[in-house]
């Protein structure tokens, strides 16, 4: 083959590489106007395109060499130019089709441009830009430091010495961990990027070019690549970061179906199980989303759907943010108005969904057996009850306190059987369901009953957990201990002390009578209802004063 044979192949070549350079610059503006710049450098900036623009490049290349040696290379037969020729066919029509079908879908679009967003980069990138402050890296050092030099969690712990002396690390263990890290450090700063910024990007101009199909896109991609239990506190903080900031451009462009999509992608990523720290993060950057739009119904319920699904894998962090979230809404958030008719829809009272929320993990607390988040949800109670009433009506109090009595009783049972750890919600919940009855008492007017029955339920709540509790009687030093009898039992009556007894007598008949209150035995039902009546010094619409334990009471 010769050289004059092998240029005669140069129209093809050229109209090849035209054609490639045409689809691609077509493709690519299509792309830019459509998801933004980030997005469609990120896409073109692939192996692929490179491999393609190589294949098309070899007969070209050929060209130039054989034309300066004025010779061709004894390999290349006309047979494997047109083969050469023909790849480049193949590459170019190849990659028109691919950009054909990618570029037009945002779904298959951005699911290929967002494979690049991973948990450990995001990591990477969010300790880089964390330690790019010398101060926060000698913070981070020291405590590392600190914590390399303490002993194994599982030596025996040293005898307390008062005053007590914290060991600082020495400078050699310093040394070493800094030389660590600073190396660390080093290879670090190659993660100039959030990777995460790009899908965010194409969203905020799917946003700005009112295109829906392109941000739900991004979103969708969003939710499904940051659902990782790797992500860090540092990580979480730019996700949520970057979603607060396309929050604000989807308020400057009227999209309310942007917030709540926003909400939901958030949520995606909460479902997988974080840490402590990170799903605090989340929780609270949730919490942050709905307080923003705290009168707009429809994003503040995707909120709480949100937390919602952060609840399966990280219920703590739920709560803290359920707890923060309800003390914003209880106040100003009123409930929608009633609709009637056979097929009328009742909107959702965002409140109320707060409230059903913590209801299913005090459920799944109890079904558990965990102390620590039916303490929480407990707390969390307490604290929105401290807001109401507000703008909240009879019912979405009712709901609040029947979670908060289901809770208490079931720390009251559980501490009545010794179980450790839960007396804290037994004491918690009988002082706040005690206050929860002077808000009921005072704000809510019942047609149906009269006003010394009024909030009656909160004192057979009350009742139910002292009586409970009356079956441990371990000392908890809060009061003049009664000899031989429960100190809880006794503080949760002392909580009702103060009542008249008009008002004690409906519902202490109740915790008596009623069936509902068979779960507690009857000897420490009785026993409760003794001890209200010796505080009071009124038998309580009893005939006679029930028989309780004989114990050397104080005077």
């Amino acid at each position: 083959m010769t050289v004059n044979d092998l240029l005669r192949l140069a129209p093809f070549s050229l109209a090849i590489i035209t054609l490639l350079l045409a689809a691609g610059g077509l493709f690519y503006s299509h792309a830019y106007n459509r998801y933004g710049h980030d997005v469609a450098i990120a896409f073109v900036a692939r192996v692929r395109f490179a491999l393609a623009a190589a294949t098309t490049l070899v007969v070209p290349a050929l060209m130039l060499v054989s034309f300066g040696r004025g010779d061709v290379p004894d390999w290349l037969t006309r047979a494997r130019a047109s083969v050469l020729v023909g790849l480049g066919v193949l590459a170019t029509l190849g990659i028109a089709v691919y950009l054909l079908q990618a570029v037009g879908r945002p779904a298959t679009f951005l699911s290929s441009v967002g494979r690049r967003v991973r948990p450990n980069r995001l990591n990477r990138y969010a300790q880089a830009k964390r330690w790019r402050d010398d101060d926060v890296f000698d913070a981070d050092l020291q405590t590392r430091a600190w914590k390399e030099s303490r002993p194994p969690d599982d030596s025996a712990p040293a005898e307390r010495v008062w005053p007590m002396k914290i060991e600082l690390p020495d400078a050699a263990d310093e040394r070493r961990v800094r030389r660590r890290m600073a190396a660390r450090r080093l290879l670090l700063r190659a993660y100039r990027t959030d990777p995460s910024e790009m899908l965010f990007s194409g969203a905020a101009t799917g946003l700005r070019n009112g295109d829906m199909r392109t941000w739900r896109a991004a979103l969708d991609v969003i939710g499904r690549r940051l659902r990782s239990s790797k992500l860090t506190p540092a990580a979480m903080e730019l996700i949520v970061e970057n979603a607060l900031e396309l929050e604000e451009g989807a308020h400057r462009n009227g999209s309310e179906d942007g917030k709540v999509r926003i909400a939901r992608a958030l949520g995606e990523v909460g479902k997988a199980r974080l840490e402590a720290e990170t799903a605090l993060t989340l929780a609270y950057g949730l919490s942050t989303l709905a307080e923003r739009r705290i009168y707009e119904n429809r994003p503040v319920n995707a909120v709480v759907q949100a937390l919602e699904s952060l609840s399966h894998a990280n219920p703590r962090a739920a709560v803290a943010a359920v707890q923060r979230l309800g003390q914003h809404l209880v106040p100003v958030l009123k409930p929608p108005a009633q609709i009637y008719g056979s097929v009328a829809v009742q909107p959702a009272h965002p409140p109320m969904q707060l409230v059903d929320l913590l209801g299913e993990l005090a459920g799944r607390a109890a079904k558990q057996g965990d102390a620590e988040l039916n303490n929480s949800i407990i707390d969390a109670c307490a604290l929105i009850a401290h807001k109401l009433p507000g703008a909240q009506d009879a019912e979405t109090v009712d709901a609040l306190g029947f979670v908060f009595a289901d809770a208490g009783l079931e720390a009251a049972r559980r501490y009545g059987a010794r179980e450790p750890g839960w007396a804290h919600g037994a004491l918690d919940a009988a002082r706040e369901l005690r206050r929860l009855y002077d808000t009921v008492r005072t704000h809510f007017d019942d047609p149906h009953q009269p006003d010394e029955n009024k909030g009656s339920w909160v004192i057979e709540s009350i009742g139910r957990v002292g009586s409970s509790a009356l079956a441990n009687k371990d000392p908890i030093h809060i009061l003049t201990p009664w000899r031989g009898r429960s100190d809880m039992g006794v503080y949760v009556a002392q909580q009702l002390s103060d009542i008249a007894p008009g008002p004690l007598t409906h519902p202490l008949h109740e915790l008596y009578m009623r069936q509902h209150n068979q779960e507690t035995p009857r000897e420490l039902r009785e026993e409760f209802i003794g001890i209200c009546q010796r505080m009071t010094d009124d038998l309580l619409g009893f005939r006679i004063e029930l028989e309780v334990p004989t114990t050397e009471e104080p005077q």
